[in-house]
């Protein structure tokens, strides 16, 4: 119902006890806090997310009544180790918080995913490094357009926000500097180290993901130097994109060397 139908997506997600007891059930971490897998059981954490994932597409209502705060984090924490029906979950739980920030939601929590990304972007096998960094991109887009569009639209967005997310916004460029660094010195080494029968589907999508996301810090860098009032900040955004350009020029080299 919730694939074919927006007002049944809305439905479901407005349901006062539905939803919040499939979650409770499902996905939502215990009240004591702990993040060990023996918290949930993947096999019904994956339908949930499936659900979850349909309702957020339909529409922004229904995206907005869904509890992510509550639960993505917790999941994304736990230690996935070889447990494969665990790295989808997680898989999934990074697509559904995606769509969150492509409606101008879901920006509560991404500062703890920074720290949870780095071995993931760090490495070239792990499963879960193209949905990290295209969750980082989206919410680089994020923040370039709300630095640089002015609209009536846009500016119900900004009056939304409360205190944490404002931070979240102004702090993101410095948040996630290293990560995206580590990515443009990274990238063509990871390259130049694989195997003939290495260069296979996942390896150019993580590739791909890891360029979008430098590629989108670049423009999020480049949107709060233009509409800064700072020269501070001008010249700081100014000086991390002549550094990845650089970086990012080597790693290329050796790709096309490959």
């Amino acid at each position: 119902l919730g694939v074919r139908s927006p007002g049944a997506a809305s439905a479901i997600a407005r349901h006062a006890t539905l939803l919040p007891s499939l979650l409770q059930k499902t996905v939502m971490p215990p009240s004591n806090g702990i993040t060990s897998s023996n918290f949930l059981n993947p096999a019904a954490t994956l339908p949930i997310l499936f659900l979850l994932n349909d309702l957020a597409r339909q529409s922004r209502y229904a995206a907005s009544r869904i509890p992510y705060a509550n639960f993505l984090p917790p999941l994304l924490g736990i230690d996935a180790g070889g447990d494969q029906q665990l790295v989808k979950a997680q898989k999934w739980a990074l697509v559904l918080w995606r769509k969150l920030l492509r409606y101008g939601l879901g920006f509560s929590g991404l500062p703890s995913l920074v720290s949870l990304s780095i071995k993931h972007i760090n490495s070239d096998s792990s499963p879960l490094a193209t949905g990290y960094c295209t969750l980082f991109a989206a919410w680089l887009d994020c923040i370039k357009i709300v630095g640089k569009t002015y609209n009536e639209q846009v500016n119900r967005l900004k009056s939304s926000f409360n205190n944490n997310v404002r931070e979240t916004f102004s702090s993101t460029l410095t948040w996630l500097e290293p990560s995206v660094r580590q990515c443009a010195e990274t990238l063509g080494k990871d390259w130049a180290k694989k195997n003939k029968d290495d260069y296979n589907t996942n390896a150019l999508s993580v590739l791909a993901s890891k360029m979008r996301f430098i590629g989108s810090f670049v423009s999020a860098a480049s949107a709060s130097s233009s509409s800064s009032n700072s020269n501070n900040n001008t010249v700081e955004s100014e000086s991390i994109i002549d550094r990845l350009v650089l970086l990012l020029t080597d790693s290329l080299s050796q790709i096309i060397t490959t």
